[in-house]
C-alpha cells in the first residue's frame, strides 16, 4: 500500500509540480510552500513573543487600544516572499501556508506568549466576503496554532455586520473611517472577562485590529493581545 501510495505522488507530482509561492521555482526535496533561497530572505519581526518597550506594534496602537501584548510572526515588504504567502493564502486558497507557519515559525519559545490568554479569535469576515472566498485565511492559522498551544478557539464570538471594500489603497484617514461600528458580539457571555488574543494577517494602519479591539473591550473583555502574521512597519 505505501508503495502505491508513493508512485501515485509520484504520478501527481510530476504531471502537477509544487512551486514556490513567491518564486515559481520548482520545490526540491525538503522544501515546502517557500525554497529554501526564498525562505531565508523573510525578515523576522524582532520585538514579538516578549515585553519590549520598543514593540513596534503596542507603541503604534499605544493612543488608540490598550494593549496586553502583542507580537507578529513577520516583516512585511512589498515584493517580498512574506507578501506573497500571504497573497496565496488570501486569494488563492492555499490554507497549507497557515500550518506552515505554525510549523516553521512557532517555537518553544514563542510558545509562552500564549500562556495567559484565555481565548483566540481570528478577525472574522463579512459573510459576503467569505462566500466569495470559501473561507477564512484567518481560520486556518488559528486552527494551526490552537493544535500546537492548546488555547480555545472561538469563531462565532464576533460578527462582521458592516461590508468593507479592499484596504490595501485607502489612506489611514480612509481606513479608519470605514472601520467605524463593523463588528457586533453576538453574545457577551463568550468574551466577558476573558483575556482575548485576536488574529489577522497583515497589521498596516491597525485600524481593523483597533475597531475590533475596541468593540470587544466595550462588550466586557478583560484585556487585548495582537498577533499578525506580518506587520509593515
Amino acid at each position: 500500500m505505501h508503495n502505491i501510495t508513493k508512485l501515485f505522488d509520484l504520478i501527481f507530482y510530476g504531471l502537477f509540480p509544487k512551486t514556490c509561492v513567491h518564486c515559481d521555482s520548482l520545490l526540491k526535496e525538503g522544501e515546502e510552500i517557500l525554497c529554501f533561497k526564498c525562505q531565508f530572505t523573510i525578515i523576522s519581526y524582532p520585538f514579538s513573543w516578549g515585553i519590549s518597550d520598543e514593540n513596534y506594534i503596542t507603541n503604534k496602537l499605544h493612543f488608540r487600544m490598550p494593549l496586553k501584548k502583542a507580537a507578529s510572526f513577520f516583516v512585511f515588504e512589498n515584493t517580498s516572499a512574506v507578501q506573497s504567502l500571504i497573497h496565496n493564502l488570501k486569494y488563492k486558497g492555499n490554507q497549507n501556508i497557515g500550518k506552515w507557519i505554525t510549523d516553521f515559525y512557532l517555537d518553544h519559545d514563542k510558545q509562552p506568549f500564549f500562556e495567559d490568554l484565555d481565548v483566540m479569535i481570528p478577525v472574522p469576515l463579512h459573510s459576503k466576503r467569505y462566500k466569495e472566498r470559501g473561507y477564512n485565511q484567518v481560520d486556518v492559522l488559528c486552527n494551526s496554532i490552537a493544535n500546537v498551544t492548546k488555547i480555545k478557539y472561538d469563531t462565532s464570538a464576533v460578527r462582521r455586520v458592516k461590508y468593507t471594500t479592499s484596504q490595501t489603497k485607502k489612506t489611514r484617514e480612509q481606513r479608519l473611517k470605514s472601520m467605524e461600528e463593523v463588528f457586533a458580539i453576538p453574545t457577551q457571555e463568550s468574551i466577558i472577562d476573558k483575556n482575548i488574543l485576536i488574529v489577522d494577517d497583515v497589521l498596516t494602519t491597525g485600524a481593523t485590529l483597533e475597531s475590533l479591539g475596541n468593540t470587544l473591550l466595550e462588550n466586557g473583555a478583560k484585556s487585548i493581545s495582537i498577533l499578525t502574521i506580518a506587520v509593515k512597519m
